[in-house]
């Protein structure tokens, strides 16, 4: 195994570089503002808080959904399955958006009016608190208002430009 030091200024490769190495899950994120869908993948999502149930996703503010985003102050994070690696990549692509992009999946409504995908992994339905622009991207703050949860599927993850799987272990 070798190793890199790198001091700042990084450049954006070099820091993509270093954030590749990092196994992330991956989230289709979907908003709705008056009847119009939009969506987007990501992987920069986290838990905030438990009480209340609050999660941080960072959204590009390039990217087609976030104007929606901006308006509704609605979204679903739909937590992809082992499997779901198509539509995840049909959320990343440049090459469908809009409404196309809803063509593949099992959509649902959420109770925010966010599109729910049915068999994701997890889908928490939520409500913007916050949000914040830094840089090319907006800090996206909401409380979950539903969750929906599928049993006994395992997350697809992305790491160094591939889909990657979870290898269990026993703990010791």
């Amino acid at each position: 195994m070798s190793s890199a030091v790198l001091e700042a200024p990084l450049s954006a490769d070099e820091f993509r570089r270093g954030m590749r190495q990092l196994a992330l899950p991956t989230a289709v994120v979907t908003t709705a503002h008056e009847g119009v869908r939009g969506g987007l993948t990501v992987s920069s999502l986290c838990s905030v808080s438990t009480e209340p149930p609050r999660l941080l996703v960072c959204i590009n503010t390039a990217a087609s959904a976030y104007p929606l985003l901006r308006a509704s102050r609605v979204l679903a994070m739909n937590m992809l399955a082992e499997g779901q690696g198509a539509l995840c990549m049909r959320f990343g692509s440049s090459r469908c958006s809009g409404e196309a992009r809803f063509a593949e999946g099992r959509w649902e409504t959420g109770r925010s009016g966010a599109p729910i995908l049915a068999d994701a992994l997890a889908s928490f339905d939520c409500e913007v608190v916050e949000m914040h622009e830094s840089a090319t991207h907006a800090i996206v703050v909401a409380d979950v208002i539903e969750l929906r949860t599928v049993a006994d599927a395992m997350p697809l993850l992305y790491r160094d430009g591939a889909f990657a799987r979870v290898a269990r272990e026993a703990m010791p």
